[in-house]
This record gives structure tokens, sequence and C-alpha cells, in this order.
């Protein structure tokens, strides 16, 4: 398992899978949740804020196989990139970073 995911703190339900859940400090998720099997082209469910006032999910490859942390970091910070400028996200920073997390106030 890629070294970026065993520091995160998780539980695994032998039933379900592993159930990653983000450090405010550093992740721009709240949690992940996989499948318990480890494939190429399987897919997790990854839970993240938009903006202040807006919270999503979406699926992308799974981050045990496709680049652990940064990579689902990355992915969640492209979807702000996109949509933020088309809905006005509040709290967001140009580069796709919730600033709220990362304990940085947007003056607005």
């Amino acid at each position: 398992m890629n070294d970026s995911i065993n520091m995160l703190e998780y539980y695994i339900n032998p039933n379900i899978g592993p159930l990653f859940y983000g450090d405010h400090e550093s992740d721009e998720f709240l949690r992940i949740k996989c499948l318990a099997g480890l494939n190429d082209i399987q897919y997790c469910k990854y839970f993240f804020f938009i903006s202040r006032n807006i919270s999503a999910d979406a699926s992308f490859l799974d981050l045990r196989r496709h680049g652990g942390r940064d990579f689902a970091n990355e992915k969640i910070r492209q979807i702000r990139k996109v949509l933020c400028p088309r809905i006005g996200c509040d709290g967001v920073g140009e580069n796709g970073e919730f600033l709220l997390w990362h304990g940085i106030e947007t003056g607005e």
C-alpha cells in the first residue's frame, strides 16, 4: 500500500472495505469509501466540500493503486477548479484548495 495511504486514519469493515478519513490540515476530502478488493480498475467514492455550503461525492479510481493521498487531493482540487468559476464557490482558492479547512479566510 502507498506510504501516503498508510498515514491516513482508516477503518476496515470486513464486509464492505476500507473507509479513509481526511486530515483537515492537509486533505481536501472528508472521507473515502473503497471496496474490500484491490485491482487497477476499481473505483472508490470520495466525499468532500465543493465550497462552504456545497458538499459532494464523486467516484474516482482507487487511491490505493493510483497515487494515494496526493491523487485523491488533486482530483478534488480539479473538480473545484472546473466548477467554482461557474457556480461561485465560497471559501475556495484559485488552485481549487478548500481554504476554510486550511485556516485561511477569504475575507468575504
